[in-house]
Parts: structure tokens; C-alpha cells; sequence
């Protein structure tokens, strides 16, 4: 690099144009309706309520309703999933080609929709999305996110054959479909909206925010039924 290159002062970030800014307003508010609503309960009129904007600007950047309810639903789905191959890939890499400790795969697969998926009033953009989406498994858009994000399931019933090299692929799917599960229902219990935890606990003091102390409790919880022969 020349002098003159190296005097040269950083260059500044872009600033998002008003467009930009709208386009992800509109489809922010999008999710959070999607995930309390469902897919098909969320109408355009709910949209323009909840970000001011009128109808035109919603066919402007969006096209149509679906078009819009898919890339809600994606990004909801696509950012924990992909949150999920990397916490595992770098599990993978962390164990140096020996087998991925059965915590180490847990929590891949479960920290994320903490990390990722916080609705603006508490509770899990992600989790409501999957319980809307297990209500019509055959709809169409339920169907294609299953398809699309496939790879991950697959990702981690690869790294759980090696951790569990005994167990057929009729066990590995069994054992992973029960952290799946086993962790979006707790999970779904500490949501603001449903409040279970809270119900049951009555005055007692608990956690009833997705916290890391949560979260620890859920994968100590699975950690039994996963690793059991």
C-alpha cells in the first residue's frame, strides 16, 4: 500500500435510503404479525396500521400479500436456522475431528432462537412462526420453509451420527426431533403471550423471560432423553 493510499481517511458506510428504510420497516412489522397471527390471518390492512404506510408502498416493494408473508416467514426461519449451522460448524471445528460433545449439538440447536428471534414485546418471533406453521403443515408456504431449510436438519443428524455412531438413522431422527420439540415447547411456555411458566409457578418466583439461565434449564432437561441409549 502507497502513502498516499494509506492517508487516505476510511471510507463512510452508505446510509440506508428512505426506500431501503421503509422496505424493512414494512416487512419487520410484517413478522411480528405473521408470528402472532399466522400467514393467513395477517392481512395488508394490519401491515399499513402497524408501519403507516399505504397499500401501494406494500405492492411497491413486495409484489403481492405472499410475497410479503414469505419473505416475513424467511427471515424469521432463515435467521435461526442459519445461526444454527454456524454454532455447529464451529462446534465441529472445535472438536478437531473427534465427535461433537451431545451438549455441543443441543445447544447449537437451541441458543439461537434466543439469539435471533426476539419479538419486540418479549417474546419469539421464531417459535410463534413454527406453531403457526405446525397448524396448516400442508399450506403451501409451511411446506416450501420445511423443504428450503432441510439442510439443517440434515446438517445435524450427520454430526449426531458420528456422536452416536450405535444409533440407526430411525433413532437419530427420533432423538432429534425430540430436542426440536422438547425445546420450542418449553421455550413457547416463557413467552409473554402465553405466560405458562408463570401460571403454573403462581407466586413463586421463576424465570419467565428467555434468558441463558432458561435456556440452560431446557437443554439440562433434554440432555436425558437425547444421550440415552
Amino acid at each position: 500500500m502507497s502513502g498516499k493510499e494509506q492517508g487516505k481517511p476510511p471510507k463512510k458506510e452508505a446510509k440506508p435510503t428512505k426506500g431501503a428504510l421503509a422496505r424493512a420497516g414494512i416487512l419487520e412489522a410484517t413478522k411480528e404479525l405473521v408470528a402472532l397471527k399466522g400467514p393467513h390471518a395477517t392481512t395488508v390492512r394490519d401491515v399499513t396500521e402497524a408501519t403507516g404506510a399505504n397499500v401501494a408502498s406494500v405492492r411497491y416493494y413486495f409484489g403481492s400479500k405472499e410475497d410479503l408473508i414469505r419473505a416475513a416467514a424467511e427471515e424469521i426461519t432463515g435467521a435461526v436456522n442459519d445461526a444454527r449451522l454456524d454454532q455447529l460448524r464451529a462446534a465441529e471445528t472445535a472438536a478437531a475431528g473427534r465427535a461433537i460433545p451431545a451438549e455441543a449439538i443441543l445447544r447449537a440447536l437451541i441458543e439461537p432462537i434466543k439469539a435471533v428471534s426476539r419479538a419486540n414485546d418479549g417474546g419469539s418471533l421464531y417459535l410463534r412462526m413454527i406453531y403457526q406453521m405446525r397448524i396448516t403443515p400442508q399450506d403451501p408456504l409451511a411446506m416450501s420453509n420445511f423443504h428450503k431449510h432441510d439442510h439443517v436438519a440434515q446438517a445435524f443428524l450427520r454430526a449426531m451420527a458420528t456422536t452416536f455412531p450405535a444409533l440407526d438413522r430411525e433413532q437419530l431422527i427420533w432423538r432429534y426431533e425430540f430436542a426440536r420439540g422438547a425445546a420450542i415447547h418449553l421455550l413457547s411456555d416463557v413467552d409473554p403471550k402465553v405466560q405458562r411458566i408463570q401460571l403454573l409457578a403462581g407466586d413463586t418466583a421463576v424465570q419467565t423471560t428467555l434468558s441463558d439461565q432458561v435456556i440452560d434449564t431446557v437443554i439440562g432437561l433434554i440432555m436425558g432423553g437425547f444421550t440415552r441409549p
